[in-house]
């Protein structure tokens, strides 16, 4: 009795043919995926190209005079931006603003802290060199050993931190836009003025903005219900304006043109997400998909730990001028993968925040 009620509600909200038997089966069991795991495939899909992309650029990805600059650019474009975007999205507010802030400490700043620690000590020990300790604690920008994207961690969480402290204190939307919005603009001042501030509390302003974003797609579905047709053409306009903007780098604070950056960063994550829906649709059980979905699901790990597996990975490749290649990117992200299954299968799944 229950499951056809489910069955013919499911056939109202999505105008099926109640004979359409195959396809509400198809829902229901979506629906059940998702509720089962609390986690949305093709978002943790889009996370894990996001981090594939990622890593090709720390990479230099191509190996060849030209492309890896090129590639670099469109990947900076959005790459970093779809994570706050994709935080805004699934942002619910607790009713304990502590629990709230524990919570997100033990999965940004404990493995921030363990990691940057490790390779401060690593460091330390090969060139006595204490100053990556301060930069840790400070501006944790490029100059921090190894650091992979550790300064992503410090920024998302005092973006979210933020984000729900404006949540908290204002309740009317009006406000809380505005005050996103402000938020946006001292982040964008400080990097016109070249601060850095602490703990890349600039990116995390902007980040923000980007999580407000986020909220908005959440609230408007069917920006991920696009047809593919429309998503085809917002992408050929996104890539022309990409490639007409100067390089982009939150880390570094370089946004170029600042409406370029925004329309660029929310109009591929946009795209990404419809793509990344389309994909995992299709192919629901692939090995490919569920391997990339899982990149995504456990991104932590490749934000901590892919420097020096990248170093190791090209080292052993430069030998045969094989170094920044597919092949490099290949071996790198299941070496990665690799010292993942390592963390999540032992007690070390704590310093990730994995209970």
């Amino acid at each position: 009795m229950q499951i056809r009620k489910k069955f013919y509600c499911l056939c109202l909200k999505k105008n099926l043919n109640i004979d359409n038997f195959a396809t509400v089966k198809e829902e229901l069991a979506k629906k059940k995926r998702v509720m089962k795991t609390g986690r949305i495939k093709y978002i943790d899909f889009f996370k894990g190209i996001g981090i594939i992309l990622m890593l090709a650029g720390h990479m230099a990805f191509g190996g060849l005079p030209g492309v890896g600059d090129l590639a670099e650019k469109y990947i900076h474009a959005f790459h970093m931006p779809m994570f706050f975007i994709i935080s805004g999205y699934f942002y619910h507010k607790k009713t304990n603003y502590i629990s709230f802030i524990k919570g997100k400490s033990k999965t940004l700043l404990i493995p921030y802290i363990v990691f940057g620690g490790g390779y401060s000590l690593i460091w330390y020990l090969s060139n006595r060199d204490l100053s990556p300790i301060f930069r840790l604690l400070w501006i944790n920008d490029y100059d921090l050993p190894y650091e992979g994207a550790l300064w992503f961690l410090t920024a998302l969480f005092l973006a979210t931190i933020l984000f729900d402290a404006i949540h908290r204190f204002f309740k009317k939307e009006a406000i809380i836009f505005i005050m996103c919005l402000l938020c946006v603009l001292i982040g964008h001042i400080t990097c016109f003025f070249y601060i850095q501030l602490p703990w890349s509390l600039d990116a995390a302003l902007v980040g923000v903005g980007l999580m407000y974003v986020g909220k908005i797609i959440q609230k408007k579905k069917e920006l991920l219900e696009l047809r593919w047709q429309v998503t085809i053409i917002v992408a050929l306009i996104i890539g022309i304006l990409i490639n007409i903007n100067d390089p982009v780098d939150m880390n570094e604070g370089t946004y170029s043109n600042i409406i370029l950056f925004w329309l660029n960063a929310v109009g591929a994550t946009i795209v990404g997400l419809n793509w990344s829906r389309y994909f995992c649709e299709k192919l629901p059980d692939n090995m490919i998909s569920d391997f990339i979905s899982w990149i995504g699901n456990n991104s932590i790990i490749f934000l901590c730990c892919n420097h020096i597996p990248i170093l190791v990975v090209s080292k052993i490749l430069i030998r045969i001028h094989w170094a920044n290649t597919l092949l490099g990117l290949v071996l790198s992200i299941l070496l990665i993968s690799v010292i993942g299954q390592i963390f999540l299968k032992t007690p070390l799944r704590r310093i990730l925040g994995k209970m």
